[in-house]
């Protein structure tokens, strides 16, 4: 979900997903609304680039990378017909690499075009008296063969941001740690990857658990043994397990623990469940522990 500042001007974006885009439109609106608060033509970068050299096809030298970032996605045509969007991982001069193989073979020629757009809002279109869940963000997006296809994304305007419970870094150390082998080789996309699911992860347990994330009183709680909890599962689905472990019952075992450690984070925070900015006595949660004896 995307968290919009109440009362404060934001840029939104959006990564084409099915094509090359030549144009697109966007509008945002208050839940239950059929009137915009903000709507316009977003901005898509005019600029291009080739592919010059092929190392390998997850490296690659480019004539240019003066547009480029890491973490960003763009699209690959081929020259050959066929076209792909990608991520890239890191940036050296204008050597390039992939986070992972293209669907075809990269050939020197290819281009590189932008797949992100953009569009600023004003501090009026997110206003907190309309602070809450459940605003839209609607995108008419048009491909360069005429195709035009609308997608949606949900979005909350906050007081406050949820922050992520695992980053980059975050990642980088676990694994360096814990799958050495795995670290030499990846890249700072794959990082970034990593820590994007798992901090997805977290946000979506807890709101499946019926509670909005961004209402409790000190998000930090959720960076510790939760943002680990759920790296140790997000690893596991791309296949790092420790050695000696069944890969079935440590997935299982790490998905337990992940419920646990958000379950004992959200009991021992204070969570403003009216929105009010306010704490009452009852918005104060209390970890408890039961004890259990074995007859």
């Amino acid at each position: 979900m995307i968290q919009l500042l109440e009362d404060t001007a934001a840029t939104l974006e959006y990564y084409a997903p099915e094509s090359r885009p030549s144009s697109a439109t966007v509008a945002l609106f208050k839940p239950g609304s059929t009137t915009s608060t903000a709507s316009g033509s977003a901005t898509l970068g005019s600029w291009s680039t080739t592919v010059s050299t092929v190392t390998n096809q997850t490296t690659i030298e480019v004539a240019s990378s003066a547009n480029l970032r890491a973490g960003r996605r763009y699209w690959l045509a081929a020259s050959d017909g066929w076209g792909s969007p990608f991520t890239i991982s890191e940036i050296d001069g204008t050597t390039v690499t992939i986070s992972h193989r293209l669907p075809g073979d990269i050939e020197a020629t290819d281009a590189i075009h932008p797949l992100r757009f953009t569009f600023a809002i004003a501090s009026g279109a997110v206003p907190s008296a309309d602070r809450g869940q459940n605003w839209r963000i609607e995108w008419t997006i048009t491909d360069t063969d005429g195709n035009v296809r609308k997608y949606r994304e949900v979005a909350a305007v906050v007081r406050t941001i949820f922050y992520d419970a695992c980053t980059p870094e975050l990642v980088a150390k676990f694994v360096s740690q814990n799958y050495p082998d795995f670290a030499a080789v990846a890249s700072y996309g794959i990082f970034a990857d990593i820590a994007k699911d798992t901090s997805n992860k977290v946000r979506r347990r807890i709101e499946a658990a019926g509670a909005i994330s961004n209402l409790f009183g000190d998000p930090s709680a959720f960076q510790i043994e939760v943002g680990r909890a759920a790296l140790e599962v997000e690893l596991s689905r791309r296949g790092l397990v420790p050695p000696g472990y069944d890969v079935a019952e440590y997935r299982n075992d790490s998905a337990r623990n992940l419920s646990r450690a958000i379950n004992d984070a959200m009991r021992s925070m204070t969570y403003d469940a009216n929105n009010d900015q306010a704490i009452g006595a009852d918005e104060v949660r209390r970890a408890f522990v039961v004890r259990a004896v074995r007859q």
